[in-house]
């Protein structure tokens, strides 16, 4: 437990990062390091000074020779210059040059002049970490590579003779730098040297990589001696540096990238080794950090630090390891310093095997160190790990860590820290995740320890298929995972989908050996989302059973099973689909829509804390009043009233925005929610799509008791947003929002890519895709929600989403079964209540479920979002592309928004190709377009056109949303994106890419035809040199009008441009416009391609789908063929068959010239063969709900034996009273995709009922009074 008093703790939040986190990091990501740091290789050459003319005694100048030497050295493609034993005299600085290394020989020593005047004319160069043309440094290379100093020689700088003395002369001159930096005065203009006192460098490369100093001893330095600035692979190797003039840094890489430093001794007057990345809005300007740093195996006497970050740190530092260092005396061990000018960071530091003699503080943060403007730009402190540290004396403080109350320090851990003899052990102020492991000061155990703790449990489980409880596994599987991703598979057959026949299974166990080091919590939290139906064993002890965690974090106390200090074994019995007691199983005719294959599939963690805890947060941005509301549960396990003060902090990164504070009585074993209101006029707002701004804040909150113990902390991200509906429009932050938008069907995609789901940086990759590429900024997620890491990367990518509900059901819930949708729905949306990115939800797909209690209870919990179907109009209508009619139409709402929330589909494979599932909806779009023969680019074209036209359409009318299957929906069209290798994220044909891209730009053009109709039914031609005019669609997704001009663009198929037309056009806000266009078809026959662009006010150009257009005079037989005109009616060589995805063979060419002028114009659904008799089906749409079906049978020879045509309808369609029959004899309520065949005869009608992915069959004849007449129900 942590106390305030003689240490002021006051515990506040900093964030992570993206990218790779520090806990990721450690020791091991040392070896990537040093992968990118290689000394250079030279060429078996040498260069004697004295061949130039050097002359040892050190009186004659030896510069020209040297250079000389150098630069003959370089011009000859490199090599080693010598320096031979012997004193030279230096005048001037030398400049080293590409592919040289200045190699001084044993006893050989560089003396260099102490007059100033000799190292002018000035240079580029850093000053204290400004910019600045000054006097050339001793040693000065600039923009070159693979330099070296070598050699077993002494350079000696001669500073104290006059230049190093500077100092008391340099304040005016170091003021003014200053200030210029800070003002940002143009670097050219910062022109010091001659009749100035700033003090230049003994060595330093500016802007050059691969660089080695070894062996070399340094002495009497001038200022900085070794000074790296924006270089890359640097190697500074048993060096020996012997100076204490004021400010004699030994080792400064500034801005430098891959630096190791071992080996050496350098005994300094100021630090040992300080690391720097410019200074102030200079530092910032140039934007450089300092990162990948190694300082290994060196000892370190000091007037100042041994080893230091800072001060100069505006570009930032992160990723150094520090690890065998010796430092004898200094005044400071390891000191990490910054002030409120310099803004920057220093993160990801970890130390380990330090000897320390004689300082003031052996680690010491310094937050505040010589403010001089005192503006407020802390640096942000994040993430050191230091560890093995033993000091002999430490005057003042053994440890001292501070940041500032708006950005604390965080994430220390100190680890075997011992000091002998020091006046007071610690000293911490304003920092947050300090950790003292076995720290000992003045032989007494110090400790210090977190509220809480989170111990992940992910990684490899065994694993084992069984009923009983085993007592072995054979198998290991990744949590989070599903089943499916176990290795060796527990099961042949096992299906991604969990499918009731494939497996006979009841029960799968996981198993993990698992140690805890944490003796000083009292409670422990079990947290785990396992389908289905999750049983807890915890060393040998049963914990509990919870089958309501199939989609929320179900929590198990095992305070009372955990070892603190020890091993622990921990087993999970996870249900199949048999053994699920989850809501509804029983209540859906489609089991397949409410299954996925079992295995704890999200993070499984154990959270440790005291007796009172925060429990949850919830937050809501109220912004018409410029709030946030914090709601935060908090449970106390005590046997005693707590008397609490509760801080809800907002913090933009690591930077406090705004706080408020409550004092609350909780009693004893109770919870209690503490409802808090921060005030939040600075919030910016969370935005989304590729032009919005996806901005996180983190609501911190932190729980102390009436002695000031901090008991609990706790941190959750938010996106300060608002959305509602205001009449027919969707309102994001009080601004109208279009939803570009697309879905993804997670069932699917695990059943064909579950590896990939689970990993963060594929998921990552796809959305960013999604959004910056494709210009989506909106996903429906259904049928079975995401692993954890797509909401928060979704909040981070700014990709809004539409959140719904995994189960199925055919009618309302009652009863147990309401209760336990209940169960799962509170506990759905308040674990995921806080992320920004989840804009809707939603009770579930396709159903008709209206839940409208348990909705109303929930918008009250939560009234930041909308509920799909009762906030806008959504539907799901495959008119024009699954339904072949001749133009797309959906209806539209008159009182709120409507949106089309599946569209567009094509059922095919990862590889582009017809998915060959032997149901109505294998061929039917293909054919139906006339596509009997097709290859991944024909289906590529045809899914091109499909989105084109329908995405036109969407555009032109403005509905709220428009979301076709293109991603990641597995079955759904979106696979032939894939391409065979999902680990490639979006590799799209070209033809879809285009289409999806352009019609998602939130400002577009497209020309508003129907190109499917024209190219595959209609065969329509353009006649050479004929006029034609086509209305061209612009559209504006933003709040201020677009003044536009419209190029119609002309192609030719290979590109060329043949004509264009241009029009002025003005789209007003959130709206869309048209033109009509003319132009003139080419007079050359063949395919163009039609190419609306827009053209900016500011210049910019933004393209639009390619449409295409038959040039000829006339039909025939070779342009019907033309690039698929038409359809395909003939094989491709390596190409697929309509006609044999369903039969799985060839049948003779006369049958299959039947079979295609039958299916002519119609969408083939069934093909079968039985006693040498072919029958087939096929469909034809007068519209949506108007079809009918007609059945033929074929002989061997393609001879017609039987024809029958009978109206077909959709089950919501038919009279309530009919289906209400339906329902009964089936036990289910058939979805919209079941076909119902109506056959109307005098005084009864019959129907046949076909349930979607179902062998069931219902034989129903009813009477024209509503009697039954027959009823029958058959499985196939």
């Amino acid at each position: 437990m942590m106390k305030t008093g003689n240490y002021i703790l006051c515990l506040l939040l900093a964030l992570a990062i993206p990218g790779l986190s520090f806990s990721q990091k450690g020791w091991d990501y040392v070896k990537e390091i040093e992968k990118n740091i290689k000394p250079p290789v030279f060429a078996d050459k040498n260069y004697n000074i004295v061949h130039f003319g050097a002359e040892k005694g050190g009186v004659k100048d030896a510069r020209t020779a040297i250079n000389a030497a150098i630069t003959q050295c370089s011009n000859d493609g490199g090599g080693r210059v010598t320096v031979p034993a012997g004193k030279y005299y230096i005048k001037g600085p030398v400049i080293l040059k590409s592919n040289v290394n200045l190699h001084l020989s044993e006893g050989a020593e560089l003396v260099f002049s102490s007059d100033e005047k000799d190292y002018l004319p000035a240079v580029l160069t850093r000053w204290e970490g400004t910019e600045v043309f000054n006097y050339s440094p001793l040693i000065y290379a600039y923009q070159v590579e693979n330099i070296a100093i070598t050699g077993k020689g002494l350079l000696n700088g001669q500073g104290s003779k006059n230049i190093a003395t500077w100092k008391p002369n340099q304040k005016e001159d170091q003021k003014l730098i200053r200030k210029m930096g800070r003002d940002g005065v143009p670097v050219y203009e910062r022109l010091f040297g001659e009749g100035h006192w700033l003090r230049q460098a003994f060595v330093e490369p500016v802007g050059c990589r691969n660089i080695l100093i070894e062996g070399v001893k340094i002495t009497d330095a001038t200022f900085w001696v070794i000074h790296p600035v924006a270089c890359d692979n640097v190697t500074v190797r048993d060096v020996v540096i012997d100076s204490f003039n004021p400010n004699s840094d030994g080792f400064d890489p500034e801005s430098t990238t891959n630096a190791l430093i071992e080996k050496c001794h350098f005994r300094t007057g100021d630090d040992g080794v300080a690391i720097k990345s410019g200074r102030d809005q200079d530092g910032w300007r140039i934007g450089q950090p300092t990162e990948n740093i190694i300082v290994r195996d060196c000892t370190f006497e000091s007037h100042a630090n041994g080893v230091c970050i800072g001060s100069e740190i505006s570009g930032g530092v992160r990723n150094v390891f520090i690890e065998n260092v010796t430092i004898p005396k200094a005044s400071n061990g390891i000191y990490f310093k910054s002030n409120l000018d310099r803004g920057g960071y220093i993160e990801n530091v970890w130390a380990r095997n330090i000897k320390i003699d004689s300082v003031k503080t052996a680690v010491k943060f310094d937050p505040d160190y010589k403010s001089e403007s005192k503006e407020n730009y802390p640096t942000r402190y994040r993430g050191f790990v230091i560890e093995n540290v033993d000091c002999h004396y430490a005057s003042h403080n053994a440890l001292e860590i501070n940041g500032f109350e708006n950005m604390p320090v965080t994430d220390v851990t100190l680890k075997n820290v011992r000091v002998k003899n020091t006046r007071a052990a610690y000293e911490i102020q304003n920092a947050r995740k300090v950790s003292l492991q076995n720290v000992v000061v003045n032989g007494k155990p110090v400790t210090h320890i977190e509220p809480e703790k989170t111990i992940s449990l992910n990684g490899l489980w065994d694993v084992r298929l069984t009923d009983e409880k085993p007592d072995s596994y054979a198998s290991k599987v990744p949590v989070p995972g599903i089943l499916t991703m176990s290795s060796p598979l527990v099961a042949e057959g096992l299906h991604g989908n969990d499918l009731k026949d494939d497996v006979g299974y009841n029960y799968v166990w996981y198993h993990l050996d698992f140690d805890v080091n944490e003796e000083h919590y009292k409670s422990a939290i079990l947290k785990i989302r396992a389908k289905y139906n999750a049983l807890v064993f915890l060393n040998g002890k049963e914990i509990g059973y919870d089958h309501h965690c199939t989609y929320s974090h179900a929590e198990f106390d095992i305070s009372n099973a955990i070892n603190y200090q020890g091993s622990n074994e921990l087993v999970v019995r996870v249900g199949s689909w048999n053994t699920a007691s989850s809501p509804s199983k029983e209540n859906s005719s489609e089991w397949w829509r409410n299954s996925r294959a079992p295995g704890l599939w999200d993070d499984v963690s154990i959270e440790l804390g005291n007796s009172v805890g925060i429990k949850h947060i919830k937050v809501l941005p109220e912004i018409n009043n410029r709030l946030t509301l914090c709601d935060v549960e908090i449970a106390n396990k005590d046997n005693t009233n707590a008397d609490l003060t509760v801080t809800a902090s907002i913090f933009d990164g690591d930077f406090l925005v705004s706080n408020v504070t409550s004092k609350v009585k909780i009693g004893k074993n109770n919870n209690q929610v503490v409802s808090m209101k921060v005030p939040s006029e600075m919030l910016q707002y969370w935005t989304a799509g590729k032009e919005g701004t996806p901005k996180q804040y983190c609501m911190n909150v932190c729980v102390a008791d009436a002695q000031g113990n901090i008991v609990s902390d706790k941190s959750t991200m938010f996106g300060y947003r608002n959305i509602e509906v205001q009449g027919k429009d969707v309102l994001l932050n009080g601004e109208k929002i279009m939803f570009r938008a697309e879905n993804i069907a997670f069932v699917r995609a695990l059943n064909r890519w579950q590896n990939v789901m689970f990993d963060e940086t594929w998921i990552r990759n796809f959305l960013r895709t999604a959004v910056q590429d494709y210009n989506f900024n909106y996903l429906r997620i259904h049928l079975g929600h995401a692993y954890s890491k797509w909401y928060e990367i979704a909040d981070q990518e700014g990709i809004m989403l539409q959140d719904e509900w995994r189960y199925m059901h055919d009618d309302e819930p009652v009863g147990k079964d309401l209760e336990e949708v209940g169960i799962e729905f509170r506990r759905w949306i308040k674990q995921n209540v806080n992320h920004p990115s989840i804009v809707t939800w939603d009770q579930e797909n396709e159903g008709h479920v209206r839940l409208e209690d348990l909705k109303a209870e929930l918008r009250k919990y939560d009234p930041t979002r909308l509920w799909g179907e009762d906030d806008f109009y959504a539907k799901h209508v495959y008119d024009y592309s699954e339904q072949v009619i001749s133009a797309p139409f959906f209806q539209q709402a008159t009182d709120c928004p409507s949106t089309i929330l599946e569209s567009c589909r094509l059922w095919t494979n990862e590889f582009g190709l017809l998915e060959p599932r032997e149901d109505y909806k294998t061929s039917r779009t293909s054919t139906g377009w006339g596509v009997f023969y097709y290859d991944s680019n024909i289906i590529g074209q045809l899914l091109a056109d499909l989105h084109a036209d329908i995405g036109t359409y969407y555009r032109k009318t403005r509905l709220q949303a428009w979301a076709p299957f293109a991603l990641l929906s597995g079955w759904v069209n979106g696979q032939n994106f894939l391409l065979g290798n999902i680990a490639d994220s979006l590799t799209v044909q070209q033809n879809l890419q285009l289409s999806l891209t352009r019609l998602n730009e939130p400002v577009g053009v497209s020309v508003d035809m129907l190109q499917c109709q024209e190219w595959y039914n209609q065969k329509t031609i353009y006649k050479p040199g004929a006029s034609y005019t086509k209305d061209v669609v612009a559209w504006n997704d933003f709040g201020t009008d677009a003044k536009v001009n419209v190029v119609l663009k002309i192609k030719s198929i290979d590109g060329e441009e043949v004509s264009s037309q241009q029009s002025a056009l003005l789209i007003p806000k959130y709206e869309s416009s048209g033109v009509q266009m003319k132009f003139i078809a080419p007079n050359g026959n063949g395919c163009y391609i039609l190419e609306p662009t827009l053209i900016l006010e500011d210049g910019s150009v933004i393209t639009g789908p390619q449409r295409r257009i038959l040039v000829a005079k006339n039909m025939d037989k070779e342009l019907e063929g033309y690039m698929a005109f038409g359809g395909r009616r003939t094989p491709i060589e390596g190409g697929e068959s309509c006609i044999r995805n369903f039969l799985k063979f060839d049948p003779p060419a006369k049958v299959v010239e039947t079979i295609i002028k039958v299916a002519e114009g119609n969408l083939l659904d069934r093909l079968s063969l039985t006693d040498n008799i072919y029958t087939m089906q096929s469909t034809s749409y007068k519209n949506i709900n108007e079809f009918t079906i007609t059945t033929t049978k074929i002989d061997n020879t393609g001879k017609i034996l039987f024809t029958e045509k009978a109206n077909a309808m959709n089950y919501v369609d038919l009279p309530k009273g009919t289906r209400d029959i339906i329902a009964e004899l089936i036990g289910a309520v058939p979805v919209d995709e079941s076909r119902i065949i109506v056959r109307k005869n005098e005084g009864y009608t019959n129907y046949d009922v076909r349930l979607n992915e179902s062998a069931i069959r219902c034989k129903l004849s009813i009477n024209d009074d509503g009697t039954v007449r027959d009823k029958k129900v058959i499985k196939q």
